[in-house]
């Protein structure tokens, strides 16, 4: 019996360890990240900038809602950062993600800021979503693309779904959800938000 408890400690701390070896190489990633996003964000915007300043023809035909663009950085594709004012946090977002891509930068998981449906996802780090059960509802939430177009939404609603609620995580009518798994990894505590409009905007016109 001392032998079998001496091994489940060794293991427990040995989980512990590579824990938070984990945390620490992901908040890493983030520091490194997070400035050359910034640059490469604010060097689109600018170029935006002058582009809105063409005048184009009158285009009679509806638009199709846009695809979100992505800047490379270091082999990985982003599609901007989300800033939770709040917490102190602001994070890169991946384009996609795969449970490598994870263990760096929180990743989109579905949809669009151009469909109002976007869902992020990351783990339960320190640097990544731990963080986000603090925030409480009409706290804000703001995204920003890359081409420093800023949306900025406030939390409407928190709630704890199971892991495998994949219908649920993507359902309704929030404009942005945040999930990130609980300890055990059993369910997944996620935050719902809705964009702030300002007098007299659009919904999607207010993007283009």
């Amino acid at each position: 019996m001392i032998i079998t408890g001496s091994l489940l400690i060794a293991s427990a701390l040995g989980l512990l360890l590579y824990f938070e070896t984990e945390q620490k190489n992901a908040a890493k990633a983030v520091e490194e990240t997070l400035p050359k996003l910034a640059s490469l964000v604010l060097e689109n915007a600018l170029i935006q900038q002058e582009a809105e300043q063409v005048p184009h023809g009158e285009d009679s035909e509806e638009k199709a809602l846009p695809e979100m663009d992505a800047v490379e950085i270091d082999g990985e594709m982003y599609i901007g950062f989300i800033s939770m004012p709040t917490l102190g946090l602001e994070l890169p977002i991946l384009q996609d993600w795969s449970y490598n891509k994870l263990k760096t930068s929180p990743c989109r998981y579905f949809g669009s800021i151009f469909s109002d449906d976007l869902v992020l996802m990351a783990h339960n780090y320190r640097r990544h979503f731990k963080r986000i059960r603090e925030l409480k509802i009409g706290d804000p939430v703001i995204f920003t693309d890359v081409h420093g177009r800023s949306i900025e939404y406030e939390v409407a609603a928190s709630d704890v779904l199971g892991k495998f609620d994949v219908s649920e995580m993507t359902a309704g009518d929030f404009d942005l959800s945040l999930f990130t798994c609980t300890y055990g990894g059993k369910s997944r505590y996620t935050v719902r938000c809705n964009r702030v409009f300002a007098q007299g905007d659009e919904k999607t016109e207010a993007l283009f």
